[in-house]
């Protein structure tokens, strides 16, 4: 059905993806299209069906598609064999602007918390603070601390 709806007009297809539950039909054409030239292309039903389930569909394709843009094809295929990955990284994208940015602007994290399943890592709470505590020792403002956040987001 959906390689019916990308290729039809554009006005009839932005529509059909309204229809769907996209909030923008153009915009989610528009990132469909641009994820057609990439290795989803032959998932792209199951992959628009995952999108459907997410808080806002259209805030996840949009996210996926600029991350996308940055992920090798190997790393695409990893999230294309483990839809439980895949669905937790069109979670995060529709649930999160500042956590997909966060993610768009360090790649790395796509790696390390979702396919190296640093999400389900569990740290306990005492180590957890004890390693804070550590690394803002010498920090004796909160601008500082907010200081030493940023440079470690960035």
């Amino acid at each position: 059905m959906l390689k019916k709806i990308l290729d039809i007009q554009k006005n009839d297809a932005a529509l059909h993806l309204k229809k769907l539950g996209f909030s923008d039909g153009s915009k989610a054409l528009q990132n469909l299209l641009l994820l057609r030239e990439t290795p989803l292309k032959a998932h792209l039903e199951e992959f628009v069906n995952l999108l459907l389930t997410a808080p806002s569909p259209d805030n996840a394709l949009n996210n996926i598609e600029r991350i996308g843009a940055q992920l090798s094809p190997e790393i695409i295929n990893s999230f294309i064999k483990n839809k439980e990955k895949l669905q937790h990284l069109i979670f995060i994208c529709g649930s999160s602007n500042l956590l997909a940015n966060t993610i768009i602007n360090n790649p790395i994290y796509i790696e390390q918390l979702l396919l190296e399943g640093g999400l389900e890592r569990k740290k306990d709470l005492s180590v957890f603070l004890k390693e804070l505590l550590a690394w803002v020792h010498d920090l004796h403002d909160f601008s500082s601390i907010a200081k030493a956040l940023n440079r470690e987001n960035t």
